[in-house]
């Protein structure tokens, strides 16, 4: 009798424990088909060892979480925080895009990761993004990038460089600072940059394809030097604007105005097109100081050849031209203004003048012409 009353203790006992066991089994089961993108799942590796809750693997390792997949010659994976280390040969693939670095560290609570050392991020959306660091955010979808950052946007040939960046994943735009230059290469190898841009801060949008650049901008395009405080770039229309007291110096020529848009064809500035306040000075001879000068409300400039420029003034336009004869003798200044003043200019030289509207003007022997 005490025999039968000490198993029958034992057994109820042991039920209690099944009920536990079962209730966790089926608490984990439901939890892997309510969220199975949370799981971890190891489909290959030559050799595991375990200690604890710490998984060395060794050769050929691949893991998946959800939709990204994680390959490495080796991993350390400690199952109770969820972290992974990968290192030599690492690849993490998603659908849009391929990563590969020295190192990675995943973490599977989140889903966030860290890329250590060559990090090369290749994207289906014709972006390649490289540095030396890089976190990422699941959250937030950002990819905070560190040390030597270039973005290669292969749809223009367009490589962005600088020191710190940022991706954001959804809206597919780009921000880098730290020393950021913007630059389209020659078509060859060998041939000079045909557009160096430079910032403290530029803005690259995917989506649109189009670049802002932000505070003391340079733009270097074949012979022209450009300086403004805010430029918009678009190259698919092949525009690009000067905003914030911009300037620009094209062999002896400086333009200026409020506003200044570039028109470009084929990488070539085809038209300069200047918004309120716009002047242009030029040089009137090689071997003396003295400037021509034209003003107006706007101005377009059109690029008919190397040396040669259609020049169109509106709104309040005035000129002052300096003469010399052909023994390079000054002969003094001619002041015009008009409604509107149309230049041809051939070199350094206006070979032809037209003056529309309300015109006026007058011609200053040397040391006539009044002060203003």
């Amino acid at each position: 009798m005490k025999k039968m009353h000490k198993e029958a203790f034992v057994i109820l006992a042991v039920i209690p424990l099944l009920i536990l066991l079962l209730i966790s089994n089926n608490g984990n089961a439901f939890q892997q088909k309510k969220d199975p993108d949370k799981q971890i799942i190891l489909d290959h590796a030559d050799t595991m060892r375990t200690k604890g809750d710490f998984r060395t693997l060794i050769g050929n390792v691949q893991i998946r979480q959800g939709n990204k997949t994680l390959r490495a010659n080796h991993a350390l994976w400690d199952s109770r925080s969820g972290l992974v280390n990968l290192s030599g040969n690492v690849f993490l693939v998603e659908p849009d895009q391929t990563i590969t670095a020295r190192r990675i560290s995943y973490f599977e609570n989140t889903g966030n990761y860290e890329c250590d050392g060559d990090v090369d991020f290749v994207r289906k959306d014709s972006i390649r993004i490289r540095c030396d660091f890089a976190r990422f955010s699941e959250l937030d979808q950002l990819l905070t990038l560190i040390d030597s950052v270039r973005i290669d946007n292969y749809s223009d040939g367009a490589i962005i460089t600088g020191q710190r960046g940022k991706w954001f994943k959804e809206t597919e735009i780009a921000i880098v600072e730290f020393d950021p230059v913007y630059k389209l290469p020659g078509k060859e190898k060998n041939e000079l940059d045909t557009l160096v841009i430079k910032s403290k801060l530029i803005t690259f949008e995917k989506m649109t394809n189009s670049a802002l650049f932000t505070s003391d901008v340079e733009l270097e395009i074949a012979e022209m030097l450009a300086v403004s405080d805010t430029l918009f770039h678009e190259p698919d229309s092949e525009r690009t604007e000067l905003t914030g007291a911009p300037m620009i110096w094209r062999d002896q020529d400086q333009l200026s105005g409020k506003k200044i848009n570039l028109i470009s064809e084929d990488n070539n500035i085809e038209r300069i097109i200047i918004k309120g306040d716009a002047v242009i000075l030029s040089e009137a001879h090689e071997m003396d100081e003295r400037r021509n000068r034209l003003a107006g409300t706007d101005m377009i400039i059109k690029v008919i050849d190397d040396s040669s420029r259609h020049v169109h003034v509106q709104g309040d336009a005035e000129g002052e031209y300096h003469v010399w004869d052909e023994q390079d003798v000054y002969n003094g200044v001619n002041l015009s203004a008009a409604d509107v003043i149309e230049l041809i200019i051939e070199g350094n030289k206006v070979s032809e003048i037209i003056l529309e509207g309300r015109t006026s003007g007058a011609f200053y022997p040397p040391g006539m012409a009044p002060e203003k």
